[in-house]
Protein backbone atom coordinates (compact mmCIF):
# COMPACT_ATOMS: atom_id res chain seq x y z
CA UNK A 1 0.00 0.00 0.00
CA UNK A 2 1.21 3.44 -0.92
CA UNK A 3 1.13 6.51 1.24
CA UNK A 4 1.21 9.46 0.19
CA UNK A 5 1.98 12.56 2.36
CA UNK A 6 2.10 16.16 1.91
CA UNK A 7 3.33 19.69 3.94
CA UNK A 8 1.69 22.38 4.91
CA UNK A 9 2.83 25.23 6.57
CA UNK A 10 5.32 22.66 8.60
CA UNK A 11 2.22 20.34 8.84
CA UNK A 12 1.88 16.66 7.41
CA UNK A 13 -0.91 15.21 5.92
CA UNK A 14 -2.03 11.71 5.29
CA UNK A 15 -3.52 11.56 1.84
CA UNK A 16 -3.89 7.70 2.40
CA UNK A 17 -5.86 7.80 5.59
CA UNK A 18 -9.04 7.16 6.31
CA UNK A 19 -8.75 9.57 8.89
CA UNK A 20 -7.00 12.73 7.33
CA UNK A 21 -5.03 13.74 10.03
CA UNK A 22 -2.03 17.02 10.42
CA UNK A 23 1.57 15.59 11.67
CA UNK A 24 4.06 17.94 13.08
CA UNK A 25 7.30 17.36 11.91
CA UNK A 26 9.33 15.82 14.74
CA UNK A 27 13.58 16.26 14.30
CA UNK A 28 15.06 13.22 14.17
CA UNK A 29 16.13 11.42 16.75
CA UNK A 30 14.06 13.84 19.29
CA UNK A 31 12.00 10.97 20.42
CA UNK A 32 14.65 8.34 20.51
CA UNK A 33 15.70 8.93 23.94
CA UNK A 34 12.10 8.55 25.63
CA UNK A 35 11.21 4.44 26.36
CA UNK A 36 7.49 4.27 24.39
CA UNK A 37 5.76 0.96 25.96
CA UNK A 38 2.00 0.72 24.94
CA UNK A 39 -0.76 -1.64 26.36
CA UNK A 40 -3.18 -2.67 23.73
CA UNK A 41 -5.99 -4.92 22.48
CA UNK A 42 -4.99 -6.90 19.34
CA UNK A 43 -8.87 -6.20 17.64
CA UNK A 44 -8.74 -2.72 19.41
CA UNK A 45 -9.05 0.02 16.35
CA UNK A 46 -8.08 2.78 18.44
CA UNK A 47 -4.48 0.50 19.32
CA UNK A 48 -3.99 -0.23 15.59
CA UNK A 49 -4.13 3.43 15.04
CA UNK A 50 -1.84 4.13 17.86
CA UNK A 51 0.83 1.58 16.79
CA UNK A 52 1.00 2.53 12.69
CA UNK A 53 0.79 6.18 14.08
CA UNK A 54 4.20 5.36 16.08
CA UNK A 55 5.26 3.47 13.45
CA UNK A 56 5.12 6.07 11.03
CA UNK A 57 6.80 8.45 12.99
CA UNK A 58 9.62 6.06 13.70
CA UNK A 59 9.39 5.62 16.61
CA UNK A 60 11.18 2.20 18.30
CA UNK A 61 8.71 1.23 21.61
CA UNK A 62 7.26 -1.49 23.37
CA UNK A 63 3.51 -2.78 22.81
CA UNK A 64 1.86 -5.73 24.62
CA UNK A 65 -1.62 -7.06 23.17
CA UNK A 66 -3.43 -8.23 26.43
CA UNK A 67 -5.38 -10.36 24.90
CA UNK A 68 -2.71 -12.94 23.37
CA UNK A 69 -0.97 -13.49 26.40
CA UNK A 70 -1.69 -15.67 29.54
CA UNK A 71 -4.17 -14.65 31.54
CA UNK A 72 -2.20 -14.59 34.71
CA UNK A 73 -0.04 -12.33 32.85
CA UNK A 74 -2.40 -9.95 31.86
CA UNK A 75 -4.16 -10.17 35.42
CA UNK A 76 -0.40 -8.39 36.53
CA UNK A 77 -0.31 -6.10 33.29
CA UNK A 78 -4.19 -4.91 33.87
CA UNK A 79 -2.36 -4.01 37.09
CA UNK A 80 -0.33 -1.67 35.75
CA UNK A 81 -2.56 -0.21 33.30
CA UNK A 82 -5.13 0.75 35.95
CA UNK A 83 -2.46 2.35 37.84
CA UNK A 84 -1.22 4.34 34.64
CA UNK A 85 -4.98 4.95 33.69
CA UNK A 86 -7.95 4.24 36.30
CA UNK A 87 -10.31 3.89 33.62
CA UNK A 88 -8.09 0.86 32.05
CA UNK A 89 -9.49 1.71 28.66
CA UNK A 90 -6.80 0.74 25.56
CA UNK A 91 -4.48 2.14 24.38
CA UNK A 92 -2.27 3.01 27.21
CA UNK A 93 0.84 4.38 26.21
CA UNK A 94 3.48 5.61 28.22
CA UNK A 95 6.22 7.69 26.78
CA UNK A 96 8.84 8.70 29.40
CA UNK A 97 6.76 9.43 32.23
CA UNK A 98 3.63 11.11 30.35
CA UNK A 99 1.05 8.80 29.89
CA UNK A 100 -1.49 9.10 26.33
CA UNK A 101 -4.52 7.17 26.34
CA UNK A 102 -5.97 6.33 23.46
CA UNK A 103 -4.95 6.91 20.00
CA UNK A 104 -4.10 10.71 20.60
CA UNK A 105 -1.71 11.80 17.86
CA UNK A 106 -1.14 15.47 19.00
CA UNK A 107 -1.09 14.52 22.90
CA UNK A 108 1.77 11.05 21.17
CA UNK A 109 3.46 13.84 19.29
CA UNK A 110 3.53 16.54 22.61
CA UNK A 111 4.76 13.94 24.68
CA UNK A 112 7.59 12.67 21.93
CA UNK A 113 8.63 16.34 21.51
CA UNK A 114 8.85 18.06 25.28
CA UNK A 115 11.56 16.75 27.19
Amino acid sequence: MSRSFVSTANRWYNLGSRNFYPLLKIGKGAHMAKRVKMYGISTCTHSRCAKEFLSFLGVEFECTDLDLISKEMAGLLMEEVKRLNGRCSFPTILIGDKVVVGCRKELIQEALEND
